[in-house]
């Protein structure tokens, strides 16, 4: 299991507990493939293969109402 030391979304508000490992950004990103929101990108890492970020738009005529995800992790030595 790979950890972060935290995150932050684009507006600077934390990132919950629940995303700071790959694993639940695999499961964000499942989760948003299945929901209902109108448009869901999703990029993985070249390298790794993990999602690298998860833009999920609940409704796409609705400005605001996006999310965006971005992770980058850091191979330590």
């Amino acid at each position: 299991m790979t950890r972060s030391s935290g995150g932050h979304l684009s507006d600077g508000r934390n990132v919950a507990n629940p995303l700071r490992t790959v694993e639940a950004l695999f499961s964000r990103a499942e989760s948003a493939v299945g929901s209902e929101a109108e448009e869901v990108e999703i990029d993985f890492d070249v390298r790794f293969g993990y999602p690298k970020r998860i833009l999920i738009d609940e409704w796409r005529g609705s400005a605001d109402d996006e999310l965006e995800l971005v992770a980058e992790l850091e191979v330590l030595p």
